[in-house]
């Protein structure tokens, strides 16, 4: 005879008092938790990449500068390609919009658009023109 043989077949005890704990809520017992606080947000923001600001050269800046004038000049719409630096760590992220070049504010510092987004002069990285001043 072995060892558990006098209750292998008894029935299973039910409470009267207690209903049954339904399948899900026995499962949740054993689910992970966070013992950390915050961890995996800080993980998360540790293994989220960014991109380095662009250095460029005269040229290039030269290149930006006519474009950009041709383009409020002749009140053209634009693609613009700028830089958006990061908030918690070094480098940042690249956005590009299209919208009619308005004008220059803050001391030619920043260019407006005709939806009102203010892009730094020093963030942009690229300006495309479209050719008509329609749309």
């Amino acid at each position: 005879m072995g060892k558990y043989d006098g209750i292998i077949s008894m029935e299973h005890f039910k409470s009267d008092r207690h209903p049954a704990m339904p399948q899900s809520s026995r499962a949740a017992q054993f689910s992970p938790f966070a013992a950390l606080t915050g961890y995996d947000e800080e993980i998360a923001e540790a293994g989220r990449l960014t991109e380095e600001r662009p250095q460029l050269d005269e040229d290039m800046k030269n290149i930006l500068d006519s474009r950009l004038a041709s383009a409020l000049r002749q009140q053209l719409r634009i693609s613009v390609t700028y830089f958006i630096p990061d908030a918690v760590k070094d480098g940042g992220s690249f956005r590009t919009v299209e919208a009619r070049a308005m004008r220059l504010a803050g001391q030619a510092s920043v260019l407006v658009l005709d939806d009102g987004e203010r892009i730094p002069i020093k963030d942009i990285t690229d300006i495309r023109l479209f050719t008509s001043s329609l749309s």
